[in-house]
């Protein structure tokens, strides 16, 4: 797994998006994922794009973080390694993790 936990990015995405829900804000929330798919279990991958839709969260896939700059965050598809750049006033991000290299 890049990250030890697949669920994590996706956790403060709905706390927030619920609590600015709640509060009626103007917000644009956009979930960008490295991956093709929303979670890699269907079963949940089917209930977490509902939960993302009920909330108005655009989601994109396939678009990894390459670097941000002030307010810029650059992504690059992973098919066609196109350059994406997308202003944000807050960022979350949950970097890729994994074991160190001498646990095979």
């Amino acid at each position: 797994m890049p990250i030890k936990c697949a669920g994590a990015p996706q956790k403060i995405l709905y706390l927030w998006s619920d609590k600015w829900s709640q509060q009626k804000l103007p917000i644009s929330v956009e979930f960008c994922k490295t991956i093709g798919v929303m979670f890699g279990v269907p079963k949940y991958a089917q209930a977490l794009t509902r939960v993302a839709s009920s909330y108005n969260i655009d989601t994109t896939f396939k678009l990894p973080l390459v670097k941000i700059e002030k307010n810029e965050a650059t992504f690059e598809n992973a098919d066609s390694k196109e350059k994406v750049v997308k202003k944000f006033d807050l960022l979350h991000v949950v970097p890729p993790m994994g074991a160190h290299s001498y646990i095979g």
